[in-house]
């Protein structure tokens, strides 16, 4: 663990931030789900994006899926 350097990292996202975020995401998610013909890999990257976010900020599955789909 030599190699590892911490000042190659930035400073965690505020709660805010990562909030915010999470709220991008999920718009992303909604808009590109309501494209004729969306392209899958954005689809699950973004889904599987809003999902970490979510439970960082502590939401529950459940809700995070309500919030993707509503």
């Amino acid at each position: 663990v030599s190699h590892y350097n911490t000042k190659n990292y930035g400073k965690p996202r505020s709660v805010q931030e990562t909030t915010a975020r999470y709220h991008q995401k999920c718009e992303q998610y909604k808009n590109l789900r309501k494209m004729d013909n969306p392209n899958h890999e954005q689809v699950s990257m973004l889904y599987a994006e809003a999902k970490a976010l979510g439970w960082v900020i502590g939401k529950d599955e459940k809700a995070i899926i309500q919030d993707l789909n509503f």
